[in-house]
């Protein structure tokens, strides 16, 4: 007999467990099935949202591929908060390098250096948010991968300081001739990138705010465009404070369309 359920048990009871006794005919047992219950689900688990029923249509191209290429620089910038330390970074050795006339392969070292890490720093911001979508668990493997990831991003920031100081030390005696030109950088960058910084810094402000930094630094940015000793520089100077105020122009229509909804 089933302790559990006060009858002949069957083939296989998940009830008692008992054995198959081994003078009884086949056909006087039954075989049962353990049901499946649903597994209890604590009030603290967080729910994920249901799927929509039909995902927006992408666009296709060239064009809309770039743009959904600028869009994730946009959001890996927002979000992420080395980002906007690389950005600033490279915003100053933008400064550096406009300030002076430096060789070609100097040149093309410090573009690399700037241009890798924040390449970088958008691989592992992507790879995050990839491993949080994979689990919510705190799991070796998924510290592995973040822990990996951000190891690249260090040692390509070391590398780009190691260069930019390189530069600075085979150049340090043109840096000496042209002091006048470096006050002029120093005096000019240092509140550019203050301004991108702000841009950056989330936190509510009024509008008119914002469009005083990026008038100010829009006003920087032509002064270092006069004395600039490297187009190159200027030029990636350029599209990194253009990269900062489109973030903040961003962020603020998406937090009034959250308001409106």
């Amino acid at each position: 007999m089933c302790a559990a359920a006060g009858r002949p048990v069957p083939l296989g009871c998940w009830r008692c467990m008992a054995p198959w006794p081994a003078d009884a005919p086949r056909s006087s047992f039954l075989v049962t099935e353990r049901p499946v219950l649903p597994s209890p689900r604590s009030p603290e688990e967080p729910t994920l949202p249901p799927l929509p029923a039909e995902l927006p249509p992408q666009q296709q191209g060239v064009v809309a591929s770039l743009g959904h290429a600028l869009d994730g620089l946009l959001d890996a910038l927002d979000g992420g908060r080395n980002m906007k330390v690389h950005v600033v970074a490279g915003l100053l050795v933008a400064m550096v390098g406009s300030g002076i006339q430096l060789k070609i392969s100097e040149q093309v070292a410090l573009l690399l250096s700037v241009g890798l890490v924040i390449a970088a720093e958008a691989f592992n911001t992507a790879l995050e948010a990839v491993v949080d979508l994979a689990t919510r668990e705190i799991h070796e493997k998924a510290r592995l991968a973040k822990d990996v990831a951000a190891s690249a991003v260090l040692v390509l920031s070391v590398l780009s300081a190691v260069v930019l100081s390189a530069v600075v030390v085979a150049e340090w005696p043109l840096i000496l001739q042209s002091g006048s030109r470096i006050g002029l950088q120093v005096a000019a960058g240092v509140p550019l990138a203050a301004c991108a910084a702000l841009l950056l810094r989330r936190y509510p402000r009024p509008a008119a705010l914002d469009a005083v930094w990026v008038g100010v630094g829009c006003l920087l940015l032509l002064l270092l465009a006069t004395w600039s000793a490297s187009a190159p520089f200027t030029a990636l100077a350029v599209a990194l404070f253009v990269a900062c105020a489109a973030t903040a122009r961003r962020r603020r229509s998406r937090r009034l369309q959250s308001s409106v909804r």
